[in-house]
């Protein structure tokens, strides 16, 4: 009688739990990629936006290190400038640093003051974690609440990777978009490397690069 009524009791929440798990399932589309990871990705650098030209004296003033390039070559700083949605003058004037002990992704900052729409959306974190995780093979990246908290937000993530081609074709197989196609580029930043893009569910971009290190 008590295995009875322990059934009955149990049925409808093994039911409940059935139904979450095909409802998560459903809404994160990350939980459902074939043979994850898509690619294996490590973070290089994290890119803010900030309307803050004192951010990058504030982040020298914590043992971050200002890192001095010579210009970009013209046809490389319109891809940059596309990849990372600002604009060319915006991109001209990036400034690069290097983390305390060389611990941690490079940063990039980007003077302007961004519209409203572009800052990232709310996203349940788990969609987050599985996008992370499935498509780049990697934990979800977080960064210091220091340079969000001056008024600043992450534009871009940039990840290593190991063949940006055989990327871009596993992400279009899995109807990942690519918001821009592998392209080859000299920086002085990366030197010659190749170079695509997507998009993070919070709209932040996703900067795939493929060094000639790689």
């Amino acid at each position: 009688m008590q295995k009875s009524c322990f059934r009955r009791a149990f049925a409808p929440l093994l039911v409940a739990a059935m139904l979450a798990a095909c409802s998560g399932a459903k809404d994160n589309p990350y939980l459902n990629i074939a043979d994850a990871p898509l690619t294996r990705a490590t973070l290089h650098t994290v890119t803010l936006v900030t309307a803050s030209a004192d951010l990058a004296a504030t982040l020298q003033g914590q043992g971050y290190t200002l890192l001095a390039f010579p210009s970009n070559y013209p046809g490389a700083l319109r891809v940059e400038s596309a990849i990372w949605d600002v604009p060319e003058e915006v991109a001209a004037a990036v400034v690069h640093l290097a983390p305390p002990g060389g611990r941690g992704p490079d940063q990039r900052l980007l003077v302007t003051s961004p519209p409203a729409e572009r800052k990232p959306r709310e996203i349940d974190t788990k969609i987050m974690q599985a996008f992370f995780r499935n498509v780049l093979g990697t934990e979800m990246p977080r960064w210091p609440d220091a340079a969000l908290a001056a008024g600043a937000h992450v534009q871009v993530w940039t990840f290593r990777i190991d063949d940006v081609v055989a990327a871009a074709k596993r992400m279009r197989a899995a109807h990942i978009p690519v918001t821009f196609s592998p392209v080859d580029l000299t920086t002085a930043y990366f030197g010659d490397h190749r170079v695509m893009a997507i998009r993070a569910p919070d709209d932040t971009v996703i900067e795939l690069v493929q060094t000639a290190a790689n």
